[in-house]
């Protein structure tokens, strides 16, 4: 009894078979196959972005119909290729590799560029320190670590990486950012004017 239940859909298949293929005979084997990955797609697609199918689709053709459906095919056939265990790994890897190289590069060859007192045990702070240090003792050695970024790029040595308008305008500036250093701007009841210059720059 079961098992001629479950056999009943492929009997069915099998006698519509022709009828099938006697309505795609006209349609490019390509525009099949094409359709039947975006269909696939699609499926995959509507199943992985949230519970509500009718709310996925209404997501799906909006995104297709801002970027425009090439884009969107692009972009899900790349999310479905990063979902196969291969490319998991593969992607894995590679970004295990990209780590490597950018903490080999911040702790070795940017370390390379500070001074000597930089690399002094007491100037290392990777823990709150137990001891205190004094204004003017900290205020002493952050100037000598300005004065040394400074003259990097003052010498020419640097594009594209420092846009200023002369010492006049950076002091002024400096002046300003100590009025408001205090101050934030989630907060427009407490701090009304640094919403209203903040609006005005956005808005220029």
């Amino acid at each position: 009894m079961g098992g001629s239940l479950l056999s009943t859909p492929y009997r069915f298949l099998a006698a519509n078979l022709n009828v099938i293929d006697e309505s795609l005979a006209p349609v490019p084997p390509t525009h099949v196959i094409t359709l039947a990955s975006l269909t696939t797609c699609a499926s995959i697609v509507l199943y992985q972005h949230g519970r509500s199918t009718l709310r996925s689709a209404r997501q799906l053709i909006k995104w297709a119909y801002r970027v425009g459906l090439k884009t969107t095919c692009q972009y899900y056939t790349i999310q479905i290729a990063k979902a196969l265990p291969w490319m998991r790994k593969k992607l894995d890897r590679d970004i295990q590799k990209q780590t490597d190289e950018m903490i080999f590069q911040v702790e070795t060859e940017w370390n390379d560029l500070l001074d000597s007192s930089a690399r002094l045990p007491e100037n290392k702070h990777h823990v709150l320190p137990e001891r205190t240090t004094s204004s003017s003792q900290l205020l002493s050695l952050l100037t000598k670590w300005s004065r040394f970024e400074s003259e990097r790029w003052n010498k020419g040595q640097a594009s594209g990486a420092i846009y200023h308008g002369g010492n006049t305008i950076l002091e002024f500036l400096s002046q300003v950012y100590g009025l408001f250093s205090v101050t934030n701007p989630l907060h427009p009841d407490l701090f009304p004017y640094v919403r209203k210059m903040e609006g005005e720059i956005v808005q220029m």
